[in-house]
């Protein structure tokens, strides 16, 4: 894998760093646990995340973080001398920090946009601080992206949205349609606003859902999007458990696809898109269902 991108440190995002039921690499200093842990299994050449290398509490500026986060430090440094890992603080307002390793001169409308971080977003070099002076909270620092190939975007920006600190303004910034986005905290209380939805008018959203319980997605907050704009609404769900399901069929019942990996592919000409939904109950990754052609703006 060319990258790895941590939008923020809690630990159903990092791992779980001090649970001693993962596997300590001793030499390293760290636990093998989420991003650690796969590392060892599937290797990655460029690592970013939200503070590298400075991950001191006056860097982190959060009241929430995942205790163990300096497990990172280690992790970083020791992989740079085992396998040449390269590690970066993320870029707000780059474009250049993730970029097409292969071919790229055959996709010159292809980018990568580092639309949010640390509380602040950046759309066309403008920058807004959108904290200030206010208590910061893990969630909001999440770094998101916007994904561009020719008439085709894809937003992803972590957990950040709640209460509509950065989801809001940054809909507002972009200002124009999306063809599919990641939910926003997995879709939780006050995430994917009409505010927002009504400019983002996504017609394709992946939720990565995996609680057993109704908060997160919050089912309210499914209804209000489901009525938050006139057009298209394709929601995709990770995983969505029998008896959620069953509780609000009211949701989920008109849902495009629940449980599995989902993947977007766009056409060569970037002016359509499918989404495909495999099996994860097994490596062999069987397609279970192909959506679309959905056309783009």
């Amino acid at each position: 894998v060319d990258y790895m991108l941590l939008t923020h440190y809690h630990n159903d995002h990092m791992g779980s760093c001090n649970s001693s039921e993962y596997e300590m690499n001793s030499e390293g200093g760290y636990r093998k646990t989420g991003l650690m842990g796969l590392y060892d299994l599937v290797k990655f050449s460029k690592y970013v995340d939200r503070c590298y290398p400075d991950y001191t509490a006056a860097a982190l500026e959060t009241n929430d973080y995942t205790a163990g986060y300096t497990q990172l430090a280690s992790f970083t440094s020791w992989n740079a001398k085992r396998d040449g890992l390269v590690s970066e603080r993320f870029k707000l307002g780059s474009e250049t920090q993730f970029v097409l390793k292969y071919k790229a001169s055959s996709y010159p409308d292809f980018k990568i946009s580092n639309v949010a971080v640390n509380g602040e977003i950046c759309v066309d070099g403008q920058r807004q601080d959108l904290w200030g002076t206010a208590a910061h909270y893990e969630n909001g620092m999440s770094c998101g992206i916007l994904l561009s190939f020719g008439a085709f975007d894809y937003l992803t920006c972590g957990d950040a949205g709640q209460n509509g600190k950065i989801e809001q303004p940054l809909a507002k910034a972009l200002n124009r349609r999306i063809e599919a986005m990641k939910a926003n905290h997995h879709f939780s209380v006050n995430c994917m606003t009409p505010a927002a939805m009504s400019i983002l008018m996504p017609r394709v959203v992946v939720t990565q859902s995996f609680y057993e319980r109704d908060d997160q997605p919050n089912t309210e907050a499914l209804k209000t999007f489901y009525s938050s704009y006139v057009g298209e609404k394709n929601l995709y769900f990770t995983n969505v458990v029998a008896a959620q399901q069953e509780a609000h069929e009211d949701v989920y019942g008109i849902a495009a696809g629940i449980n599995g990996h989902v993947v977007i592919r766009v056409s060569p000409e970037a002016d359509s898109f499918f989404v495909y939904m495999l099996d994860d109950s097994d490596f062999n990754y069987k397609v279970t269902k192909i959506d679309g052609p959905f056309n783009c703006n």
